[in-house]
């Protein structure tokens, strides 16, 4: 695609057609698209993260996005002029998908925060249980909350967000409160 005006016009449909749910042809048209501008196919390197971001397929957002970023480079100079709201969207983004990827293998998400101190400004909190692969109420899972909610403080964490059916909330309340962190 030669010119600046075709592409951003078919890549202008093409992001309409995800957001109508016409993920399929969309991402077909994605694949199509070959350009040898550095700058259009960064948009369409954009495109596939974002659109893996809401489908909350983390791996796959990250694996288009971190090779766009040298993270160091942004974080050291996080208000440099160089860098675009977009790059820093996409920086969160990156960052977004890496916690959900860690915490979604059900990996130590206290270690997570302790590696990246003062990152993260909220939780959602669920309880786990690994052997039945299932959402149980918080306390009655194999999660160590003590560990996580200590390290969560070190990662930042400022707003914890609860979010469960009636009965698994009256389930995990009395834990939440006899915790002591």
């Amino acid at each position: 695609m030669s010119e600046p005006k075709d592409f951003e016009r078919t890549l202008r449909r093409i992001r309409h057609m995800l957001g109508e749910g016409q993920e399929e042809m969309a991402m077909e048209e994605l694949d199509a698209l070959n350009p040898d501008d550095p700058q259009q196919q960064q948009e369409i390197t954009y495109t596939r993260a974002e659109y893996y971001t809401r489908k909350e397929q983390w791996e796959k957002a990250v694996q288009y996005l971190e090779p766009l970023y040298n993270t160091r480079a942004i974080e050291d100079n996080w208000h440099d002029a160089d860098h675009t709201e977009r790059e820093r969207r996409a920086y969160y983004q990156l960052w977004l998908g890496n916690a959900a990827v860690n915490v979604s293998r059900y990996q130590d998400a206290a270690e997570y925060f302790t590696k990246y101190p003062g990152r993260f400004f909220s939780m959602h909190v669920q309880g786990w249980s690994a052997p039945a692969k299932k959402i149980v109420p918080v306390g009655q899972d194999t999660l160590d909350w003590k560990k996580i909610f200590t390290a969560a403080k070190t990662g930042g964490v400022k707003n914890y967000f609860v979010e469960m059916d009636l009965d698994m909330m009256t389930a995990s309340v009395p834990y939440l409160r006899k915790l002591q962190v």
